[in-house]
């Protein structure tokens, strides 16, 4: 199926549920015609908002060329985002090329569980309304959700991420689940901030794990969870229930800074913790 038939089917406000099906050419979603100037900056780039006002699900299905939902246009210097107004399900999908979500808006349900991304998935900027549900996906190359904001509850539960997975920034409202999670490159939660419960239970740290600055204060388990390289958890803040018991670190640990319901503690008090 040819990408530009699914935008003519938004264009016709017909909803899209394709199932088993290749979708040859990019998916241009900034393309449809629903669009409004949303804004210029002092610099002289125009945004402008993509409104896709119907629902959209894809259910093992293929995209052999690139889903684009952020586009940069340097020559006119506009920049393009796609809004998703309805329920937004790529399920079980593989992506071929990039997937540009980057400063896109998910109002309603995102499912993206069990899809492959062979190359960059953006989610830079990314505001997700409802549940955000990327359980059980594999990423090849980085999965950038910087500053993402996740305002219900989001699961990358048994995800593998073979290249970086960049959370630096990322605001989780409620609870977010990463049980059984596989970061083989760099596990980036810096600044990341944690509202309500977090569950890192026996993921794998492969590569380096940065949790500087990171802020639990609802709790958060790292039970049976193994850390392969460094890990920083320079800086955070942790409150209960926190649950370290199995913790095993292979490398160099950073607890320096560090704070426990408020309070400095050494690593000799994190060390009881796991036992």
């Amino acid at each position: 199926m040819e990408a530009d038939e699914i935008i003519a089917m938004i264009d016709q406000g017909k909803e899209v549920k394709l199932e088993n099906v290749t979708i040859k050419g990019p998916l241009e979603l900034v393309k449809v015609k629903d669009r409004e100037e949303k804004s210029s900056s002092m610099f002289g780039t125009d945004t402008y908002d993509c409104h896709i006002n119907v629902p959209i699900s894809f259910t093992n299905c293929t995209f052999e060329e690139d889903v684009v939902g952020y586009y940069n246009d340097e020559d006119d210097d506009d920049l393009y985002n796609a809004m998703f107004h309805e329920d937004v399900t790529f399920k079980n999908c593989t992506f071929r090329q990039d997937v540009l979500f980057k400063y896109s808006s998910f109002e309603q349900m995102s499912d993206f569980q069990g899809n492959i991304f062979e190359e960059e998935a953006l989610f830079k900027y990314a505001e997700f309304s409802e549940d955000a549900n990327f359980q059980e996906g594999r990423f090849d190359e980085e999965a950038n959700f910087k500053y993402a904001e996740f305002n219900r509850m989001a699961s990358f539960s048994g995800s593998e991420f073979q290249d970086e997975a960049n959370f630096k920034y990322a605001e989780f409202d409620q609870q977010a689940r990463f049980k059984k999670a596989k970061f083989a490159g760099h596990g980036n939660f810096k600044y990341a901030d944690f509202d309500e419960y977090v569950d890192f239970a026996e993921s794998l740290f492969d590569g380096e794990a940065t949790f500087k600055y990171t802020k639990f204060p609802d709790g958060v388990s790292f039970e049976n969870a193994r850390f392969e390289e460094d890990a920083d958890f320079k800086y955070a803040h942790f409150n209960d229930p926190l649950n370290m018991s199995g913790v095993e670190f292979e490398e160099e640990v950073n607890f320096e800074y560090t704070k426990y319901k408020g309070k400095d503690f050494t690593q000799y008090l994190i060390q009881k913790k796991f036992n």
